[in-house]
């Protein structure tokens, strides 16, 4: 059964609901511009940990009219708003969608002069949700960390100019880390109603990434390859990785169905088992409910191999890979007709590790995997290379993943290509 999508405008009373529900009020940011938690940090490492799958099944979705009107609710920060979802959403519970996947956001316009939101996050024992929120265009400094709670307000920004401002809230951490629920928006009025407005800049690119700890933003943020403790949380940030990059320079939205340590084939655990193939078709990454596909996306960018490269330091075997690679395309293929899919050989694979000519054979896999699409009849879909990282003369995040200054690299390479791909 599937899950409705929730990419674009969907009028939701539970937009609006009265601050006197919220169980507790945390600021993030008292200034304009500044809504960055100072709440303490206490995650634990990071580790591949599989989601739990109980094989339970899951009432049916709550479709949402996107062309519907919602009743508001009473109180002064009631209203039936007009709230901009871009991800995979959970729309079972009307209280509001609930979304895990890295990059998921949700933004509306507002008059006003500041904006909280309300958020429910449930605590998985892996460290709290991290949350980057955008005022006006402006990304705001730190994150918003958000703490264990069925309904919490967060101050995202007040001191604002009086006038209509824009939010945007986006989902930093990955599915390991657990769903978060969004509840609602509200504005601080100025004599105007204080509710939020639709957006009429929406853009309408659409961009999937499929992928692993590079796509997630993966300890990024780090100075050091050396990390530990929370600094794995602390410096991962989905907002700034690659993919969503990608997406801003094409005035598109993005999601990053990406989780650490997976593979196509293999993961870094050297299982075969729970590998990126069984998490795509899923709403969230920590349930079983199957997403409706239903929002087509114009480009998806497959970054994987990174881990199947790395398990045992050897050649995941060249029918092993590739028959899990061309199944997890056909599949994409299946749910997005007419959609160009790049596949990427990432940063972290050279000719020298994981292994001697790692990367000329993961290359020469995904040539043929194109290939053979190709001769099945599928002519949009091609394969990059992005440039090859060396941590031993630049600056390289935790266990040597990526830092800001390559993802941005990556986000050029991967834009041009699509610029290319569909004319963009």
């Amino acid at each position: 059964m599937a899950v409705g999508t929730c990419l674009g405008a969907l009028l939701l009373a539970a937009a609006c609901g009265s601050s006197d529900d919220a169980a507790d009020e945390t600021s993030a940011g008292t200034d304009a511009g500044d809504a960055g938690s100072s709440a303490l940090r206490d995650a634990t490492a990071h580790d591949a940990a599989d989601a739990a799958k109980d094989g339970s099944s899951a009432p049916d979705a709550a479709k949402v009219d996107a062309a519907g009107d919602a009743a508001p609710t009473n109180g002064p920060d009631a209203g039936a708003a007009t709230v901009h979802f871009n991800g995979r959403m959970d729309l079972r519970d009307s209280a509001g969608p609930r979304f895990d996947w890295s990059g998921s956001s949700v933004t509306a316009s507002f008059t006003g002069t500041g904006i909280a939101a309300r958020f429910g996050n449930a605590d998985t024992g892996n460290g709290p949700n991290r949350m980057q929120v955008v005022i006006d265009g402006t990304p705001a400094s730190g994150e918003l960390e958000l703490t264990d709670g069925t309904d919490v307000t967060y101050t995202l920004a007040s001191g604002l100019a009086a006038g209509a401002h824009t939010v945007e809230v986006y989902k930093r951490t990955e599915g390991y880390y657990g769903a978060v629920q969004f509840l609602g928006f509200q504005a601080e009025g100025t004599g105007d109603t204080g509710w939020a407005l639709t957006l009429s800049n929406a853009p309408t690119r659409h961009l999937e990434i499929i992928g692993d700890s590079i796509s997630a933003g993966y300890g990024m943020l780090s100075t050091s390859i050396y990390c530990s403790g929370s600094e794995y949380l602390d410096d991962e940030d989905a907002y700034l990785a690659y993919g969503l990059d990608t997406a801003r320079e094409l005035s598109a939205t993005a999601v990053s169905i990406a989780w650490s340590g997976k593979g196509v084939y293999r993961n870094n655990d050297h299982t075969t088992y729970n590998t990126i193939p069984t998490y795509y078709p899923l709403t969230l990454a920590s349930d079983t409910v199957d997403y409706d596909f239903a929002q087509q996306v114009d480009a998806v960018v497959v970054n994987l191999g990174t881990n199947d490269f790395t398990a045992y330091d050897s050649d995941p075997g060249q029918e092993n890979f590739e028959d899990a690679y061309v199944g997890l395309v056909t599949t994409v293929r299946s749910h997005y007709p007419d959609a160009y899919i790049l596949l990427v050989a990432g940063p972290m694979v050279n000719n020298n590790s994981p292994f001697s000519g790692a990367l000329d054979l993961l290359k020469q896999y995904l040539d043929d995997i194109v290939s053979t699409r190709q001769q099945a009849g599928d002519t949009q879909i091609g394969d990059l290379q992005v440039a090859i990282q060396d941590c031993s003369k630049e600056q390289c995040g935790c266990d040597s993943h990526p830092n800001v200054s390559r993802q941005q690299t990556m986000a050029d390479s991967v834009a041009a290509a699509l610029k290319s791909a569909k004319g963009w």
